[in-house]
């Protein structure tokens, strides 16, 4: 990582070599101010200065061990704060990024699933519009195959009402005619029921002789007039 700052330094604390130009070979290695140990990278409470995200991402982290442990070298490597920050900036808005983008994706297509649901139940909404008369009429339903289950569970319900009403509508047009037929005619001898028969021979025989009587009443009148 760019900005890495690597120097060796020996037991009486003097840099042996570094790639930082302010620590000079042989002098005494000082530690910046605004450098923080893994200790206190882990718990800011060590160190009360840090009181804005600024003035932490200002900070370096540095990490000081041992060569080899009978060897009396430290290895210390300091890395700036802010280096992690931008890092980790860069992977917090690549995320975002695409959180965003999925979200924009499972929008369109719940738009779209929504509309096709939409569409299918505005169809069997035309559909059942005036079923009885459509029934009545003898009209063919041509009913959708829904690959939704409820919308083929609504679908269901409908085709077996639709069946339901044809039989109801069927038997009440049969016994009509049977009620018509059995006034009329009586069923033993298919010929005219006696009752029906005198029946409509009285109304006839009325209506005859209140013409009859009209017309000898306009006869008298006539008469007596001239």
């Amino acid at each position: 990582m760019k900005n890495t700052a690597i120097t060796l330094i020996d037991r009486q604390n003097k840099v042996i070599i570094s790639n930082q130009p302010a620590n000079k070979t042989g002098a005494a290695f000082a530690r910046p101010n605004n450098e923080i140990s893994s200790d206190e990278l882990f718990n800011p409470k060590k160190n009360e200065s840090f009181s804005t995200l600024q003035e932490w991402t200002e900070m370096s982290y540095s990490k000081e061990v041992s060569i080899v442990s009978d060897f009396p070298w430290k290895l210390r490597v300091s890395v700036p704060v802010a280096d992690y920050k931008n890092e980790l900036y860069q992977k917090y808005i690549s995320m975002f990024s695409y959180a965003y983008l999925f979200s924009a994706i499972a929008f369109f297509i719940s738009l779209i699933i929504s509309r096709w649901m939409q569409a299918s139940l505005m169809k069997i909404g035309q559909l059942t519009t005036n079923l009885p008369d459509k029934i009545f009429l003898n009209e063919k339903i041509n009913w959708p195959d829904a690959a939704i289950n409820e919308a083929a569970h609504i679908v269901h319900n409908f085709k077996e009402t639709e069946i339901k009403l044809k039989k109801m509508f069927h038997e009440i047009v049969e016994n009509k005619e049977n009620l018509q037929y059995l006034a009329h005619y009586d069923p033993l001898t298919n010929l005219f029921n006696p009752t029906y028969f005198m029946q409509h021979l009285n109304r006839k025989s009325m209506k005859l002789t209140t013409i009859q009587l009209w017309l000898f009443s306009l006869s008298i009148w006539i008469v007596l007039k001239s």
